[in-house]
């Protein structure tokens, strides 16, 4: 189709910003527009982290997880699984696999600060710095 203005013509475009085709009626042109899915998985991630550190300093004197498992379950569980399956068609996935990286060697370098200080070993304890290190370089 074409479209006229000022005496120019040129290619009707639809909302998606694509040129509007119809040489084949009986298929119609659709364009999904989804939404970036991270925020929900990350709010998900959020949330459940939170209730568990929230339980963990014993907030408002609650000494019983009943409230927060269906909370885990269902909107941490779940939310992240369709997440995961949307960020998947969207091809978003690249900058969540980095943030997973990066989140992965967060731990390693916890883990080992962690260690470190609970054996006292300063060559853990060295061994963690040098890690943080080399993966805040490896950022760069």
């Amino acid at each position: 189709m074409m479209s006229s203005d000022d005496n120019k013509l040129r290619q009707t475009l639809t909302e998606g910003g694509h040129v509007e085709d119809r040489t084949q009626p009986s298929l119609p042109v659709v364009h999904r527009r989804f939404a970036n899915p991270s925020p929900l998985g990350l709010l998900s991630f959020a949330t459940g982290i939170f209730l568990i550190s929230s339980f963990g300093v014993h907030a408002r004197g609650i000494q019983t997880p009943n409230v927060m498992i269906s909370v885990l379950i269902f909107f941490g569980g779940i939310c992240q699984y369709l997440v995961g399956i949307v960020i998947y068609t969207v091809a978003a996935i690249r900058s969540s696999w980095a943030l997973f990286l990066n989140l992965v060697a967060l731990d390693v370098y916890l883990i080992l600060l962690a260690t470190g200080n609970m054996v006292q070993s300063t060559a853990v304890l060295n061994a963690g710095y040098a890690f943080g290190y080399f993966v805040a370089i490896f950022q760069l």
